[in-house]
């Protein structure tokens, strides 16, 4: 879907690109041209907000999910990078990634000690490694406890302890009120 949306995208910039080109009837283009372009021009904008649309609902399905499986309770559960987390003070919420330690590479978390308590980081299989997969990965769960209001910043950077390189990093922001 997000390569149709970004098609459809440059669809719709070289359609507006070649607007001013074809002056209307002027520059030799005929009307039932030009009325095709601009039919074309105007359906891929109907489409784009209906695509912006679908994705702003499928973004509100995923945005705060609650996350039992693991004894977590009825915790928020937060896994896109990017993602506002919006709790109270003396709330707890869970980060839960995708990780793989057999491959050496974990989670690694910094954050704001004076707003932000680490409850607890735990691991949990996937279901290929319940079952004896070699090498299948699982989910690292970073439960926080918020200490006070205000606006913070947890980053999460998967990579070997003892290698500088980095292969992923996500950024979360809390607001606590």
């Amino acid at each position: 879907m997000k390569k149709f949306l970004i098609l459809v995208m440059v669809a719709m910039v070289l359609l507006l690109a070649s607007l001013p080109a074809l002056g209307g009837c002027t520059a030799g283009v005929s009307q039932e041209e030009y009325d095709s372009v601009v039919a074309d021009r105007d359906a891929a904008q109907a489409e784009i907000a209906n695509l912006e649309a679908e994705i702003a609902d499928l973004q509100g399905q995923i945005e705060v999910k609650t996350y039992t499986e693991v004894g977590f309770g009825q915790l928020s559960l937060f896994s896109y990078s990017g993602e506002a987390i919006n709790v109270g003070v003396d709330q707890e919420f869970v980060i839960a990634l995708g990780s793989n330690p057999t491959t050496g590479y974990m989670w690694q978390e910094s954050y704001d000690e004076t707003i932000l308590e680490l409850v607890e980081k735990t691991y949990e299989l996937g279901e290929e490694a319940k079952q004896g997969a070699v090498g299948a990965g699982g989910v690292e769960h970073f439960q926080f406890k918020t200490l006070k209001t205000g606006e913070t910043e947890i980053t999460l950077v998967y990579k070997r302890p003892l290698e500088e390189e980095i292969l992923e990093q996500k950024v979360f922001t809390v607001n606590i009120e």
